[in-house]
């Protein structure tokens, strides 16, 4: 489904916040936006299964998901992403398996951008590429130093500290 203008204010919103992104452009971030879908999914739905290969980022606009991950046959729940939150970036410049399962535990709107369409934008930007590049070398390496990876990686990928209260006074314009 393609973004209303509010949609894409409120993502271009949470993208400028998180520091993953905090080097892009206002034309690159303007860019990045138009390369946005968005997506209904309805509680149980599995959006990424642990070991599926990806590159896709998701930004979690309305409802809730569990990150869950699976080691020798027992799953655990190791973080619930809410509005705002994102997972997947580090997949956007090269296609990776997932750490986790991710399950929709409430109805929720997800904005998702593509890689093929990030990969455009830092084509262009060779100063841009080596921040991104320098920036999932560094949370990969704390995912592969920490006794529970799954869980550092994900709490690390979420975006600064959001004023939800500015984003919910969006909402109601």
């Amino acid at each position: 489904m393609e973004l209303t203008v509010k949609d894409s204010n409120w993502a271009k919103e949470v993208i400028r916040q998180s520091d993953f992104f905090d080097t892009l452009t206002e034309q690159e971030l303007a860019q990045l936006v138009e390369g946005f879908e968005k997506r209904h999914y309805t509680k149980g739905t599995i959006i990424i299964f642990q070991g599926e290969i990806s590159n896709k980022l998701f930004i979690i606009q309305s409802g809730k998901v569990s990150v869950n991950v699976r080691r020798r046959k027992q799953v655990t729940k190791v973080a619930e992403l809410v509005p705002t939150d994102l997972f997947g970036e580090i997949s956007l410049l090269t296609p990776r398996s997932a750490t986790a399962t991710v399950k929709v535990e409430e109805d929720s709107d997800i904005i998702i951008l593509a890689g093929d369409v990030f990969r455009g934008i830092v084509k262009n930007n060779p100063a841009l590429d080596e921040k991104i590049r320098k920036k999932i070398d560094e949370r990969l390496k704390m995912h592969d130093q920490l006794e529970n990876p799954e869980q550092a990686i994900f709490s690390a990928i979420l975006p600064k500290e959001t004023p939800r209260h500015k984003l919910d006074e969006e909402d109601e314009d």
